[in-house]
């Protein structure tokens, strides 16, 4: 199935009710989905080769995962883990609040695939730089970040899928 790479659509109603209750000053990655819903209509990433991979997991999606990966240093279990059972993950990524998340081996597949593909890179590119204008990465990312340094960051962090899957993290 082809995928649009910066096709959001819309949070579903009741998880984006939930996640404004729950977090009433919304959270980082609430306002990265709200950043990235603005560079999604950049006419930039119009030209950006389509998804072609069997999964809901769009190109939008895996990004906005790496870069929540890099700012809260998790690993690709934890990211995983997040996306099962955190209300901001999940109005973030647009999802159902019973969502039970994706195959963790998506994610080294995905940094594996923007390496070999720079091109893919400038949402990443631009989201970080979007991150480091409104201040969201805090003093210990003032250098220079681009989607290389988050892509090497994040793969090398500990504990990084060895393809178990849900297995591995106990939801089988």
């Amino acid at each position: 199935m082809s995928i649009n790479p910066c096709e959001l659509g819309s949070i579903p109603e009741e998880t984006a009710r939930i996640a404004h209750a729950a977090c009433r000053k919304g959270t980082l990655a609430m306002h990265l989905r709200d950043a990235l819903e603005e560079l999604c209509r950049d006419e930039h990433f119009a030209d950006l080769d389509p998804v072609e991979e069997e999964t809901t997991y769009a190109l939008w999606r895996l990004t906005l995962v790496t870069v929540l990966q890099y700012i809260e240093d998790l690993t690709d279990h934890q990211a995983v883990e997040a996306t099962v059972g955190r209300i901001d993950w999940k109005y973030a990524l647009g999802l159902e609040l019973t969502d039970l998340g994706f195959d963790i081996t998506l994610l080294p597949a995905f940094r594996a695939r923007l390496l070999e593909r720079p091109a893919e890179c400038q949402l990443l590119e631009r989201l970080m730089e979007v991150c480091k204008q409104r201040r969201w990465l805090g003093r210990k990312y003032r250098q220079s970040i681009d989607a290389v340094h988050v892509l090497a960051k994040v793969g090398s962090l500990p504990n990084q899928s060895s393809g178990g899957g849900w297995t591995e993290m106990g939801f089988a």
